[in-house]
This record gives structure tokens, sequence and C-alpha cells, in this order.
């Protein structure tokens, strides 16, 4: 029985065709990295880039650019709530008058002496003067009397303070003795707080 042919070895062939070329004049056949085929190409790596395409084919076409995040929006200042409007009334208007008052003698027995005793001069001229210019704003009207001077008795001090008026009495008195709007507002102030004062110490 006769025995098996074994096939030539890869390196037997390999001389083989060497030889075969070197007779041919051409050089050695490469030897082929192993794990690979000789003369099979090697298979691109993805690092290598994309492939070139085929005749006839359309090129791979490249990532498109991811688009760039949006501004973010322009934070907005809350609202400003309107300014809140002193409404005009017997007490005062929107604007604060400053203006001072000659202090009136306190006859003895008299409400304005009780509350120097009780509470000193201060704390009683602005307790008194409050309450004139009450009664005085309420009951203002065309007859009204503004005066220039006290008519009253004064003790040569004067008693600073300031007060809300009503711009419409305002207006209105400052019309009657200022008609050219010459005069201060605290002088206008001053001659309200003393027409009142005068006619709440006449009424005892």
């Amino acid at each position: 029985m006769s025995g098996l042919i074994q096939p030539p070895s890869y390196a037997s062939l390999r001389a083989q065709l060497n030889k075969s070329r070197a007779k041919a004049g051409l050089p050695d056949q490469p030897t082929a990295p192993e794990g690979t085929e000789l003369g099979a190409e090697a298979i691109p790596s993805e690092a290598a880039g994309p492939a070139p395409a085929l005749p006839g084919e359309l090129p791979a076409a490249s990532p498109s650019p991811s688009p760039p995040p949006e501004p973010a929006a322009p934070l907005e200042a809350a609202p400003r709530k309107p300014a809140r409007r002193v409404a005009d009334g017997a007490t005062g208007g929107r604007k604060v008058y400053k203006f001072r008052v000659p202090v009136p003698v306190a006859a003895p027995g008299s409400e304005f002496a009780k509350l120097i005793d009780a509470y000193g001069e201060a704390d009683a001229m602005g307790m008194i003067l409050s309450s004139a210019l009450d009664a005085w704003i309420g009951g203002y009207g065309a007859g009204a009397i503004v005066l220039d001077q006290p008519a009253y008795p004064v003790t040569g001090r004067a008693f600073g303070t300031t007060r809300r008026f009503p711009d419409a009495l305002v207006a209105d008195v400052r019309r009657r003795i200022d008609p050219y709007d010459r005069r201060a507002d605290g002088f206008i102030a001053q001659r309200i707080a003393v027409s009142a004062l005068s006619a709440w110490l006449a009424k005892g």
C-alpha cells in the first residue's frame, strides 16, 4: 500500500517561486504578514480614515458638526410696581412741608398749660398744633381767614415740625397770599399753621 503524498509546504513553494522569479529577473515575493494570506490587501482600519470611494460611488458624507447651543435668554427684571400715591384728605396730601410756628404763652388753667405740665412744652405743642390743623383744614372754605401774624401772645420761642397738607388747600392758600408764586413752600405751610393755631386758641 502506497503512502499518502504530502503536499509541498509553503516554504518550499515560496522557494521554488523565488527561483522562477529570479530566472525571470523579478524580485523575491515579499513575505506575507502572519495571520494573512499572500497577496491579500490589508483592511483599512477606522483610524486610518474612510475608505476611498469606488468609481461611480458617491463619497461618504462627513458627519455634520453639532449645532451650537442656543444662547440663554436674558433675564428680565421684574416689573416695578407703580409708586403709591397718597390721596388728598383732611390730614395731608403727597408732599411733606417743613415749617416753624411761634410758641404761644400758656394761659393758667388752659388745656395747653395742662398738657405742658403733663408732657413738656415740645410734646404739648405738637399735640395742640395737630388738633388745631385738623379742625382748621376740615372747616376750610372760601371765607377762611389766613393770618400773616399769630393772633396769640408768644413766648419768643419757635416750634419746628413737618406735616402733609391737602394739595388743593395749599394751592388755594397760595393763590390768595402769593398770587405770583414767589414764596417758598415752608412760608405757605407756616401761614396755614399760624392761622389754625390762632383759631384753636381763640376757642379757649
